[in-house]
């Protein structure tokens, strides 16, 4: 590749001399097995995930795979919904919002359930949901004992669920609306004990919903039950996180375990943080201790976890990845003496699952999914070989035991026959899993960790960022984050985090896959936070913010597959509301295509979640300059454009063109008679999303040489929107008017959107404007959700502050505990670098991604913004918001708008060294170290799309 060089002072490449972090830059690492989910490492490529836990007694591996989702197919919209479009409209005209708003509730969300409140694992919505657990018991160890809620009752909310009540953390708890009924918590201990102690602790909050009457019981075989405890009337607990232990008046031997807790009078809730009985769950049958040298990794550069310890002068390894080429979950386990390795492995899952012995060394584990409406949905496989050199491989029972073996690969593969407008789409997820596992078995395991690293690395080596590392940097990541946020300098911690994100976009999103999830593909419960969707009012965009500037072009195509599969269901519900052409959908969406409202008109009316995807689409050609991409994605830009065009009206004030029903995402304002609204006229966000869009179309036709009618009517209806506002507290106004916010330090920030991702207002070419969006952010305070906090460091690098950027970098990498916290105080990374919403999301992790790139390199329009609607001259900007934090260090492969692929290196602040390429010979604006410089980029290819 050719390429513009520019050495300006110093020599190319920079050497930075500083201790490397050990065992290294880009590796996660442990001194001890994982306790919970956001302490294991994830393992994907792009369609099955894994999440190790590292355990040497008991490995738990929880597997997942992308179209793991219950519901179905549904008719959510409201057919007559466009009737009531007028009188909304009226009411909203004449300012009566909560007039509007209450019509909107009633006539203008979903049909049904919607997405069960965030809750859909039963109902037609649905939910992304765990493929299982892989279990591997050495030693004669049990594996732990997994609770039940046998009574039925679902968590009050996703991250609460009866899981939580035996993780050992007494900070989660488990929480259920009880409605009237007992409450049931059984276990099966896998083996028959006798239980003579058990121990509660009290949850978080309000200790009247903890238990005061319940009854113990003991069975055999799960069907006949014999009474060990009772209690009436036990007194609350004094106070939070309290433990209090009970002996069983009664013990007997049995297998299976279970409380009946009877409803607390007035209170409407049930809560439990931990319940331990001895010598059963987790918390006190934990792992034997005298194991030694123990490190748990997950290499970034190789996308391997790998997990060593000693025991008994036995030196044992284990590695795992999914490789793409091979459509495997690979684990391979070795000890340093011969037949050293004897366990057990299982499969299973909280529900709906059947596993069985298959020939000689197979596990199956089988099931179907809910449908919503009682019936069956996506039927699943995962088929689980074992390959051993030495020993024996034997059943027992629905399990496989290894015996005396002397090394042991574990190969499994998984399917499911969701066929919808990505992934697999195969009709036999048995044959499916059976045809992978034989095209792999015949190769050795250095056979397929070569083609793995082939395939990963071609994709990870493409960018590398560089920063100084310190004594803290040599620390396991828990250890590191900690030391960190004590203010122990770290600089090196950023480049991790990035590192960090780019691996798990690679690991969750590949071409012709479904996109990256709000977990991206890891999950351990059947009723996922939020339900693991895709939501359109931030969080699926962040998610892939770093894909086009981190060189990784490619993963964004899965977004786009989601974004084209929305047309068709959204070409009817833009009918059915809005009587409108083209399409829309509004701020919830699933594999089943659904584009309809929202279930409550506080949130679920936001009708720009259309045009927010198709920024994706635009900016897509705007860094690679892929025309035959660009007329492909055309039509799905006009339909929204179209869709648009036909739901502006005119406000009467000032007789802009605006949206109506609204919503400025998921945010409220105060009318003033002091009533508190939601629904409203051209929330700011959406005049600046269809400023965007309008312009993109206009932008698309003219290279297209299409539409010119339809450009004229887009470039008049363009330049009537509602404009930015300022408002009296110098404030970039969010709404129409200047209302009160009854939640100043609101997480989203919607009305910047035209400061990032949209580059409609920045400092130089619009600074008054640029000043009132610094003044809201300051209003909005400095601490919030995790996603949040990743789009505020995006936010204040376009503005230009680094100090302040890398204030909420610092925040984003703050430890956060697994608590369930939604007012931000649980924000920040959990120990394995997951985003803390909390509970996890993966958006923080790629908003934090693409918010250090942001820091390093900006390319939008120069300083006349866009006055010219079809100017595509894009200026490169080097180290636009660097922190005094990182004062030398270097990055390569970052991508630029205009299809410019940019190496910077920099020392004492300044750009010492900076290269350009280009895929063909032109001029590009550079501002580098204050100056602005007219130079020639290269010729060649940048190796993305």
């Amino acid at each position: 590749m050719k390429f513009s060089r520019y050495i300006l002072a110093g020599a190319w490449p920079l050497v930075i001399a500083a201790a490397a972090p050990a065992p290294g830059s880009s590796v996660l690492w442990f001194e001890e097995p994982a306790t919970h989910f956001t302490r294991s490492l994830p393992l994907g490529n792009g369609r099955i995930g894994a999440m190790v836990f590292g355990g040497v007694d008991v490995e738990r591996i929880v597997l997942n795979e992308s179209s793991m989702w219950s519901g179905s197919r549904q008719e959510a919209d409201r057919a007559d919904a466009h009737e009531a479009l007028p009188e909304i409209r009226r009411l909203l005209l004449e300012g009566k919002n909560v007039e509007a708003e209450a019509l909107v509730n009633r006539h203008f969300t979903c049909e049904g359930p919607g997405s069960g409140h965030g809750s859909g694992a039963n109902v037609p919505f649905g939910c992304y949901q765990v493929l299982g657990n892989l279990h591997l018991r050495f030693d004669g160890a049990r594996a732990p004992a997994v609770p039940r809620c046998t009574s039925g009752h679902r968590a009050y909310a996703a991250q609460e669920e009866i899981d939580a009540s035996t993780d050992g953390n007494t900070r989660t708890k488990w929480c259920v609306i009880h409605g009237g009924r007992a409450v049931q918590w059984q276990v099966d201990a896998r083996q028959e004990v006798r239980a003579e102690r058990y121990t509660f602790t009290s949850a978080n909050d309000m200790p009247a919903r903890d238990p005061q009457r319940w009854k113990l019981e003991g069975s055999t075989d799960g069907a006949t039950w014999t009474l060990l405890d009772q209690r009436t009337d036990e007194p609350e607990f004094e106070q939070r996180h309290q433990s209090r232990e009970y002996a069983v008046a009664h013990p007997s031997t049995c297998r299976f375990l279970r409380f009946t807790f009877a409803p607390n009078p007035g209170a409407d809730h049930f809560q439990l943080a931990e319940i331990a009985i001895a010598g059963v769950t987790a918390r006190t049958a934990g792992e034997r201790a005298d194991f030694a040298n123990y490190r748990r990794t997950l290499d970034l550069a190789t996308a391997t976890a790998t997990i060593a310890y000693e025991r008994d002068g036995v030196r044992f390894q284990r590695e795992h990845f999914v490789s793409a080429p091979g459509e495997v979950f690979v684990s391979r386990l070795t000890s340093d003496r011969p037949g050293a390795l004897s366990f057990t492995v299982s499969l299973d899952r909280p529900e709906r699952f059947t596993t069985t012995v298959s020939g000689s060394n197979e596990l199956l584990m089988t099931g179907t999914l809910n449908d919503g409406r009682g019936g069956e949905g996506v039927t699943y496989a995962a088929r689980l070989r074992v390959l051993a050199r030495g020993g024996s491989v034997q059943r027992q029972g629905n399990e496989l035991a290894i015996s005396g073996a002397d090394e042991v690969l574990l190969l499994l593969a998984a399917a499911t026959d969701y066929r919808g407008f990505a992934g697999r789409q195969s009709t036999d997820p048995l044959g499916a899993t059976a045809t992978d596992l034989d095209g792999v078995a015949q190769r050795d395991f250095a056979t397929l960790q070569g083609e793995h690293r082939r395939d990963y690395e071609k994709w990870f080596r493409r960018a590398a960022l560089d920063l100084p590392a310190t004594a803290n940097s040599r620390l396991p990541t828990d250890q590191r984050l900690r030391g960190f946020a004590a203010g122990a300098p770290d600089a090196a911690l950023a480049k991790l985090y990035f590192d960090f994100g780019r691996y798990l976009l690679i690991s969750s999103s590949r071409p012709g896959g479904l996109p990256a999830n709000l977990q991206g593909i890891w999950a351990q419960e059947i009723q996922t936070p939020w339900n693991g969707d895709w939501h359109l009012d931030i969080n699926v965009q962040m998610n892939y913010w770093p894909a086009e500037v981190g060189n990784l072009s490619e993963l964004h195509e899965p977004m786009h597959r989601l974004i084209a599969s929305l047309v068709e269901p959204g070409r009817k519900t833009a009918k059915a509301y809005y009587g409108a052409r083209g399409w829309v959908a509004h701020v919830i969406t699933n594999p089943w295509g659904f584009t309809s409202p929202g279930e409550a008109a506080s949130w679920g009316s936001t009708v720009s979640g259309s045009a927010w995807l198709c920024q994706h689409l635009w900016e897509h050609y705007a860094y690679t300059g892929n025309r035959e991409f660009l007329a492909w994605a055309y039509p799905i830009l006009k339909e929204s454009a179209l869709f648009y065009l036909d739901n502006l009206i005119e406000e009467p004030s000032h007789k802009w063109l605006v949206t109506g029903p609204s919503n400025s995402p998921e945010n409220s304002f105060r009318l003033p008679d002091g009533r508190t609204a939601h629904v409203c006229l051209g929330p700011t966000v959406d005049m600046q999303l269809l400023r965007e869009l309008f312009g993109n179309v206009i932008r698309a036709s003219e290279l297209l040489g299409t539409d010119d009618a339809l450009r004229r009517e887009l470039i008049e209806m363009r330049s009537r929107l509602a404009p930015n506002q300022v408002s009296p507290e110098g404030r970039l106004q969010e709404w129409l008017e200047p209302y009160p916010e009854p939640e100043p330090r609101h997480r989203h920030t919607s009305h910047l959107y035209g400061l990032y991702p949209y580059y409609e207002i920045t400092p130089r070419a619009t600074p008054d404007l640029a000043e009132a969006c610094r003044q809201s952010l300051l209003a909005r305070g400095d601490r919030s959700t995790g996603w949040a906090l990743g789009w505020r460091i995006n936010l204040w690098a376009r503005l230009g502050d680094g100090e302040r950027a890398y204030q909420f970098l610092r925040q984003l990498l703050h430890p956060a505990d697994s608590g369930s916290s939604y007012d931000g105080s649980g924000a920040g990374s959990y120990p394995n670098l997951f985003g803390a919403h909390p509970p996890f999301q993966i958006d923080a992790n790629f908003g934090g991604a693409a918010g250090i790139a942001e820091m390093l390199l900006q390319s939008h329009l120069p300083a006349q913004g866009e006055s010219q609607i079809s100017d595509l001259t894009f200026e490169v900007e080097l180290l636009p918001a660097l922190p005094a934090a990182w004062p030398e260090g270097s990055v390569k492969g970052l991508r630029a708008r205009g299809g410019f692929e940019v190496d910077i290196a920099w020392r004492d602040g300044k750009v010492t060294a900076y290269e350009v390429r280009s895929p063909e010979a032109r001029a590009v604006t550079v501002r580098v170290n204050g100056e602005t410089k007219l130079i020639q980029a290269g010729v060649g290819t940048t190796g993305s799309r």
